[in-house]
This record gives structure tokens, C-alpha cells and sequence, in this order.
């Protein structure tokens, strides 16, 4: 897993390349990002994770004040965007094939003054 921590424009890490587990485990995964921030992963399951980012990573882009804590964590969980994409075109399949067949002419077609059928002939 590679990545990259964005909390604004001055702010940011890169880091990996990180081994994801298969299970979850008690051991905190340390590592390097952005060259100079240790940045500590820990995973609950393969895909749910815990990031601790120290505070000089955010303190480059905004000042932080005086009792703000060491360390900052975030929690997240990894978005399978295939998955995800391939959910979508089946439901959008699915709800295509349920739907009604439409009409050839629209109500607008039908009711307006200037539709063909309204043209007066020579």
C-alpha cells in the first residue's frame, strides 16, 4: 500500500510501500513518510486501519496551538473502487432492465402547438 496524507496544501506526507495484513494484529507498523515523520499504522482488520501522524507534519501548513497533542489520529477503512464501480454498473443494469418501455412520443410532443401533427397543410 502506498499513500499519501493531505490535510491541506502545505501539509502533506507520502508514504509506503506498507505490507497489508490479512488479519488483524496487535503490532503498531512503523514507518518513514515523507522522508523525516514517523508515521505508526495499525490494522484491525484487513480493512480498517488506525494512522498516528505527528503534529510537525500539520504544523506545515497551519500554526498549531500551544496544547494541541503530540500526536494526531485518524481512523479510516479501505474503499475497494473496482468493487465499488462494478456494483454500480449492475445496478444500473438491473434498474435498466425493470424499467418501463417509454412511450414514442413524449407528453411535450403530443400537447405542444408547433408539433408536426398541429402544421397546417397546403
Amino acid at each position: 500500500m502506498f499513500g499519501m496524507i493531505y490535510l491541506d496544501a502545505m501539509a502533506t506526507c507520502n508514504y509506503g510501500p506498507i505490507a497489508v495484513p490479512t488479519q488483524a494484529r496487535r503490532k503498531t507498523v512503523r514507518i518513514t513518510g515523507g522522508k523525516k515523520y514517523e508515521l505508526k499504522f495499525k490494522f484491525f482488520e484487513k480493512k480498517c486501519l488506525k494512522l498516528s501522524v505527528p503534529c510537525a507534519v500539520v504544523e506545515e501548513g497551519t500554526k498549531l496551538p500551544p496544547d494541541a497533542p503530540e500526536t494526531f489520529e485518524f481512523v479510516g477503512i479501505l474503499r475497494d473502487l473496482e468493487k465499488e464501480k462494478e456494483e454500480r454498473l449492475r445496478a444500473a443494469e438491473e434498474e435498466k432492465k425493470n424499467r418501463p418501455a417509454s412511450p414514442r412520443e413524449s407528453y411535450f410532443e403530443m400537447n405542444h402547438p408547433m408539433g408536426w401533427w398541429a402544421q397546417p397543410r397546403w
